[in-house]
C-alpha cells in the first residue's frame, strides 16, 4: 500500500506570541467553547492569549489550523497540571 500525505490548505504563520493564560482567559475560553476541555477549547484559549503574525484571531478562524500546530500550540499554551505547569 502506499500512502500519499498531501499539503492542507491550514492557516500558516512565520510567528506566533503566546502569554501566560490567565483564569480570566480560561473562563473567557469556556465561555467560548461551551466546554473547559477538547479542541474547541484550546482554539478559544488560544485565540485569547496568542498573536499570530502580530495579529489577534477569533477561535473560529484558528479551525483551519493545521492539527499538528494546533496540538503544538495547545501543549505550548496549556501546560498539564501533572508536571506542575512548568514546561
Amino acid at each position: 500500500m502506499k500512502i500519499v500525505k498531501q499539503e492542507s490548505n491550514s492557516l500558516k504563520f512565520e510567528t506566533v506570541e503566546l502569554r501566560e493564560a490567565t483564569v480570566g482567559d480560561l473562563i473567557q475560553a469556556e465561555r467560548i467553547a461551551g466546554r473547559a476541555d477538547g479542541i474547541g477549547f484550546v482554539a478559544a484559549l488560544l485565540s485569547q492569549v496568542a498573536t499570530f503574525d502580530g495579529q489577534k484571531l477569533p477561535a473560529e478562524e484558528l479551525n483551519r489550523l493545521s492539527a499538528s500546530d494546533l496540538a503544538e500550540l495547545g501543549n505550548a499554551v496549556a501546560p498539564t497540571v501533572e508536571d506542575g505547569g512548568k514546561q
